[in-house]
C-alpha cells in the first residue's frame, strides 16, 4: 500500500509511534535492506493491528512469518483470544490468507469489515 492508502486506514507515523510506545509491538521483513512487509500487534486490546506485504513478495511465506510472530507475542502476553479486521470483500486475498492460518470469520462488524478471531490452542 502507498503512504496515502495506509493513512486512509489510520496507519500513519503518529498512530504507529503511539501504538509502539504503549502495549504494541511491530515487526518488519527486509530484503537487501528494503522493507518488504510489516506487521503490528497491540496486547492492550489483543489485536493484530496491521499486516502488509509488498505484492511482489506475496505467496513466499513472508506474511505467514510475520503473522506467526505477532500471534505468538500476543499469546505470550496473556491474550487468550486475539482478533483482527479486514475488508469484507471476498476478492480481497487477506480473507483467504487468514482462513488458511486458522483464523475464524466472526462476521461483519459495524464498520463494514470482517472480524476474524483466533484462540490460544
Amino acid at each position: 500500500m502507498s503512504i496515502e492508502e495506509l493513512a486512509s486506514v489510520n496507519i500513519t507515523p503518529v498512530t504507529i509511534a503511539a501504538m509502539l510506545t504503549g502495549e504494541g509491538r511491530g515487526w518488519v521483513a527486509e530484503d537487501a535492506a528494503k522493507v518488504v512487509a510489516f506487521g503490528m500487534a497491540n496486547a492492550a486490546d489483543a489485536t493484530i493491528y496491521a499486516l502488509f506485504v509488498r505484492p511482489e513478495y506475496e505467496g513466499i511465506g513472508v506474511g505467514r512469518l510475520l503473522m506467526n510472530a505477532a500471534e505468538q507475542w500476543l499469546f505470550s502476553r496473556g491474550c487468550g483470544e486475539i482478533w483482527l479486521r479486514t475488508d469484507r470483500n471476498p476478492a480481497v486475498r487477506a480473507n483467504g490468507f487468514y482462513q488458511r492460518l486458522g483464523w475464524k470469520n466472526g462476521g461483519v462488524r459495524e464498520d463494514g469489515q470482517n472480524q476474524y478471531t483466533k484462540c490460544l490452542s
